[in-house]
């Protein structure tokens, strides 16, 4: 069975989740990048991933999803966020608030894998931001007990 990773990231750290999620999941994976446009036809799953800014996943994966959205309800799909709010209650509501309900509501798997924030990376406006919050250093937390977790669910469609 065949897998793609559809991704939205600013800053790197949704494509090294996806990285890390993809050694845990069956069969034949390939990490997209949705700037790319990516054609689902081929896949029996789907995984999208992204990352909050302004409460939301980024544009291009809300728009992707709505432009294939009879597509990928045909698919055994999982949704993914990058995100340092912990909540799970949270990573429901950026997901459902971000991409088509029918979507949210089909998906087989949903989690929060974890964030990143290195401030080499970062906009000007960014690391002001971050640091208004209190961060002085760069962070690197990826869940690895979650990516197990939402690879057993996708995995069980092998």
């Amino acid at each position: 069975m065949k897998t793609i990773i559809i991704y939205a990231t600013r800053y790197g750290s949704v494509e090294k989740a996806a990285m890390k999620l993809k050694s845990h999941l069956e069969g034949e994976v390939d990490i997209v990048n949705v700037k790319s446009d990516p054609d689902i036809y081929h896949y029996e799953r789907v995984i999208l991933g992204g990352s909050i800014y302004d409460g939301k996943v980024q544009r291009e994966l809300g728009k992707f999803s709505e432009d294939n959205l009879q597509d990928l309800l045909k698919k055994k799909t999982g949704l993914f966020i990058c995100a340092r709010i912990e909540k799970e209650v949270a990573t429901e509501s950026y997901l459902s608030k971000s991409l088509p309900r029918q979507l949210y509501d089909a998906a087989i798997a949903k989690a929060n894998l974890g964030h990143e924030i290195d401030l080499d990376k970062l906009s000007d406006k960014d690391l002001a931001f971050v640091r208004k919050g209190g961060i002085e250093e760069s962070i690197s937390v990826f869940h690895e007990g979650r990516m197990k977790k939402f690879a057993e669910v996708m995995n069980r469609f092998v």
